[in-house]
């Protein structure tokens, strides 16, 4: 791990005041060191891969347990990183990123990919059934981006698209590896109490991001080529805009009660350590994803009045 420190560079300096925090600040300073080095940068397909790093980092700062190492962080940071460059490519690129089936590769970042790998020497030592869970996860998120360009808002069925989107949102992968890196012992609770838990923190991710990305997805936005639940409720049930607005920011809401409602159920009256940490992993990493979309305001643009009527857990 590097020790970066400093400022960032000009072609980020306009963002500083969504990294003022130190600890933000030096995590995307280690993180835009780091993909110099793997050579991410210039193989990127998005037109600012710098502001990728940004991103990334954000997410990563806030989407995470309590008290996390520097080393996790960094960890995290590079997924993501990966994620944002695969899930950022315009519609013509994505091919170049899924069109290997082989594993660990993804297009020009697969050295990228496999150094961040690498690093992660808990990989090897953790338990198998986590490992092959990662591993399916990562996979099975390949093959669902791979499927995307083909559908749309308009023609996708509800029930697929919730489908579809609980794959590309990238939670499940993201989840197992924080586990991997944080050491979470999974052999000490039974991770299938978890299970609807899970399910609705992956769905409260999948929505919030949707509801803030409303923006971005309309026709002449950044991603208007982008799934979006609000604009399958708008196309297949005739609602307008502010109608499927109403009704998700409600169902978000709801979901956010039955997911306090599990996860209390899960760790019942005598939880283990383990499993109180993969509560508060869950909680952080959903939280923190309303916090990112409250902190990317550069990237998550007029929709303030959306995401502020969002419970947080």
């Amino acid at each position: 791990m590097s020790e970066a420190t400093g400022d960032l560079p000009p072609s980020l300096a306009r963002f500083a005041s969504t990294v003022h925090d130190p600890v933000a600040r030096e995590l995307t300073l280690r993180t835009l060191r780091w993909a110099e080095t793997q050579g991410l940068l210039q193989a990127s397909r998005h037109p600012t891969p710098e502001l990728l790093v940004l991103v990334a980092s954000v997410y990563s700062w806030l989407c995470a347990p309590p008290r996390p190492t520097p080393r996790s962080l960094d960890l995290t940071a590079r997924f993501t990183l990966l994620f944002f460059h695969i899930d950022d490519a315009p519609t013509e690129g994505i091919a170049a990123f899924v069109s290997d089936a082989s594993d660990w590769s993804i297009g020009p970042l697969t050295a990228g990919l496999r150094s961040w790998l690498a690093d992660l020497y808990e990989f090897d030592t953790c338990p198998a059934p986590l490992r092959e869970s990662f591993k399916q996860h990562f996979h099975d998120y390949l093959r669902a981006r791979k499927l995307e360009p083909a559908v749309t808002s308009k023609t996708l069925p509800l029930d697929a698209h919730w489908q579809l989107r609980r794959h590309t949102i990238f939670m499940e992968p993201y989840l197992d590896q924080w586990m991997i890196s944080t050491r979470i012992d999974t052999d000490t609770f039974r991770r299938e109490d978890f299970a609807p838990a899970r399910q609705l923190a992956t769905d409260l991710v999948l929505l919030s991001n949707d509801l803030g990305s409303i923006d971005r997805d309309r026709p002449d936005g950044d991603s208007p080529d982008d799934l979006n639940l609000v604009n399958a409720h708008v196309h297949q049930l005739g609602l307008s805009l502010d109608e499927a607005l109403e009704r998700l920011i409600a169902h978000h809401n709801e979901l956010v009660a039955r997911y306090r409602a599990a996860l209390r159920e899960a760790l019942g009256t005598s939880p283990t350590p383990a499993a109180v940490a993969y509560a508060e992993l869950l909680t952080g990493v959903v939280d923190g994803n309303l916090g990112s979309l409250r902190a990317l305001t550069f990237r998550y643009r007029n929709v303030d009045h959306i995401i502020e009527r969002l419970h947080s857990v």
